[in-house]
């Protein structure tokens, strides 16, 4: 899930919640890291020191969304290489949690 030469899987149905999130998240400023050794970009907006925000929301596409980088100017970045460290967390834990529900309806289903 989004390390180091992987992409980021999300359900289809996260997709949909990610995008809304940001969305909401348009205009405000960022930390966004650029990717090293074929990771994806991070981006986060919960930093407590102003001085680290680097990055601001412009657009949020389909397949992909626009940042202005203070130093790279304009990027178009594909939304399955843009990972939310928050989100993510969120994701594990879901993934988690579908598969507990998947083992207790199995057992279930068994009777």
């Amino acid at each position: 899930m989004g390390h180091a030469g992987m992409t980021l899987h999300i359900p289809e149905g996260l997709t949909m919640n990610y995008k809304e999130y940001l969305k909401t998240m348009i205009r405000r400023r960022g930390t966004l890291d650029m990717p090293e050794d074929g990771s994806c970009y991070t981006l986060r907006f919960n930093e407590s020191d102003a001085r680290l925000k680097n990055a601001h929301l412009v657009e949020v596409q389909d397949d992909f969304v626009v940042i202005h980088h203070d130093h790279h100017g304009m990027l178009k970045i594909p939304l399955f290489s843009l990972v939310d460290p928050y989100l993510r967390l969120r994701m594990e834990a879901q993934d988690i949690q579908n598969s507990a529900d998947r083992i207790v309806n199995t057992e279930i289903e068994r009777g």
